[in-house]
């Protein structure tokens, strides 16, 4: 099925299928994102062109409930906090990892005009995404970062999972 005969949102977001889900994504984002492990959080991160300005793509981004549209592996995503995004927004979220579904309590922790960081966290791991978007010549460029760290007992298996975020 070629390129052109999938279905487009407006700004280059088109549906991408993962893990027998459909999510919103700038384009070419279904692409493999590279995992690092430091000995302390396993990291994953990538960058994608969208044919959104700068400004556009940080205004759907930034409004993290969206995040279900875009991230296959986060089908749930409910903003708890009233109001534009801000610093101290909290939100409910529902990722799937391998089969699993679990719950993370997400707080915005840092916020500019083009970068937004949230930490989640539940009782067995603490994650920190962080988007940037800076202005290209045909739109926009997406960072993302996520990094995760296991907490507790479970933490000594973290060097184990790094195979499977690749």
């Amino acid at each position: 099925h070629n390129r052109d005969s999938r279905q487009q949102r407006p700004g280059g977001f088109r549906p991408v299928r993962c893990c027998r889900s459909r999510a919103w994504a700038p384009e070419g984002w279904a692409s493999r994102l590279p995992v690092s492990y430091t000995g302390v959080m396993i990291t994953v991160t990538g960058s994608v062109e969208t044919k959104l300005s700068a400004d556009k793509a940080f205004a759907f981004l930034s409004a993290f409930e969206n995040t279900s549209e875009w991230d296959p592996g986060t089908p749930v995503m409910e903003k708890l906090t009233p109001g534009p995004v801000a610093v101290g927004h909290r939100y409910h979220a529902e990722s799937e990892f391998r089969g699993k579904r679990q719950s993370l309590e997400y707080e915005v922790i840092e916020l500019t005009e083009n970068h937004i960081k949230l930490r989640g966290e539940n009782k067995s791991v603490t994650a920190f995404d962080s988007i940037d978007v800076s202005p290209a010549a045909q739109g926009s460029v997406v960072k993302y970062t996520a990094e995760f760290s296991i907490k507790g007992p479970a933490k000594i298996v973290q060097p184990l999972l790094k195979p499977a975020f690749m």
